[in-house]
């Protein structure tokens, strides 16, 4: 670069008010108690650091590293001009390019948007029950923790295209026209029309979720989820519609509460959409079983779970289906069965890898929203 070759070799300009979070922060953790703990902790750090700067003064400040031929040339140009006896003249209040605060005003409106930030985080979090997050509502999470990330950190919101930009396109050849879609949340605009980082309006405060039709093409995913589910994805993407169609079905059962016949209708699709669920649950989980034909009907839920239904589309090796029987046998009874599968109050059962399933989540999803309704 001509600047490094002159003997400019270093600059930046960066405002010392992140002083205050230097200390702040921590380790990675996938587990939910310390991600709890560490959360709570860094509240209780920010509210003191936040009380220590009451005193300090903050500005915007510039290094440059230069080469010591570039600064013995500044030095001899500096002296023959005398500039080192010279005091810089203040600039007037009225022609500063840059704000001047008092440091109480500035800490008081770090404390109300961080705040703010948080309480939407956390309201959002509260919508859900202690054991999964919808896709929707992780996704309006990411959104407050990315936006309480700039008031901590600093940065510029330029950069993050979720944030600044409004609507924009990208090339992409899987699209009919070649162009994918894509929105943020609009700062530049609202920047530039009120002053202030206004969100947009985007959000489905009811629910606390993207509005239609802006969710579909938002830039709030979770980059660390899609890279571990990546060689998963379709079972991935497809739950998370079943998810998306939860939500839907609460938003109906919402608004036509008050119509009877229409919460019954909506009650039973609920039923059977949990149903659904569960079969493409249980023929995931023997998929290695099926004939090679079948397996798309089954893995999509289109196969009932009768005798009659279950036999042809297994391989020749397993058919016909056998029921296990004996003493050893944990399961004896269709009641036992039953409760193992789907009770989740009880506390006795063991029950592995199926504990976590997503039909189980759904349907405590579901029973928490016919009681909300019916209540």
């Amino acid at each position: 670069m001509p600047q490094r070759q002159a003997g400019l070799l270093y600059s930046q300009f960066y405002s010392s008010v992140k002083e205050i979070w230097q200390h702040i922060g921590g380790g990675l953790s996938h587990d939910p108690v310390a991600l709890t703990r560490a959360y709570l902790y860094i509240k209780r750090r920010c509210h003191t650091a936040l009380q220590g700067s009451s005193q300090k003064i903050f500005g915007l400040r510039e290094e440059h590293r230069v080469s010591w031929d570039l600064f013995r040339a500044i030095h001899t140009v500096m002296r023959g001009q005398y500039l080192y006896r010279t005091r810089i003249p203040r600039t007037p209040v009225a022609e500063a390019p840059f704000y001047s605060l008092p440091t109480p005003t500035l800490l008081s409106w770090l404390y109300w948007s961080i705040n703010k930030f948080c309480i939407g985080f956390k309201m959002v979090y509260s919508l859900n029950n202690r054991h999964f997050v919808t896709w929707e509502h992780t996704r309006v999470i990411l959104m407050f923790l990315r936006c309480l990330q700039f008031l901590y950190t600093g940065g510029l919101l330029q950069r993050v295209s979720g944030c600044w930009r409004d609507i924009w396109f990208q090339p992409d050849p899987r699209q009919p026209d070649g162009l994918r879609r894509r929105e943020g949340l609009g700062f530049q605009q609202s920047m530039e029309r009120y002053g202030y980082t206004w969100l947009l309006d985007k959000l489905d405060w009811g629910t606390m979720t993207f509005r239609y039709p802006f969710a579909l093409y938002m830039m709030f995913d979770n980059p660390s989820l899609q890279a571990a589910y990546r060689a998963r994805y379709a079972q991935v993407r497809d739950v998370r519609q079943d998810f998306l169609r939860i939500i839907q079905i609460h938003r109906w059962m919402e608004e036509f509460s008050a119509v009877l016949c229409c919460l019954e209708l909506l009650e039973d699709l609920l039923q059977q959409l949990c149903l659904c669920i569960f079969r493409k649950d249980v023929f995931t989980h023997v998929q290695h079983l099926l004939r090679p034909e079948h397996v798309a009907r089954a893995l999509a839920g289109e196969v009932p779970l009768y005798w009659s239904s279950v036999e042809p589309i297994l391989i020749e090796s397993v058919q016909p289906p056998v029921l296990l029987q004996g003493n050893r046998v944990a399961v004896k009874s269709i009641d036992t069965l039953y409760a193992w599968l789907w009770e989740w109050k009880d506390g006795q059962y063991d029950r592995h890898g199926w504990k976590d399933k997503p039909y189980r989540m759904v349907y405590r999803q579901g029973y928490e929203i016919i009681q909300q309704i019916r209540d």
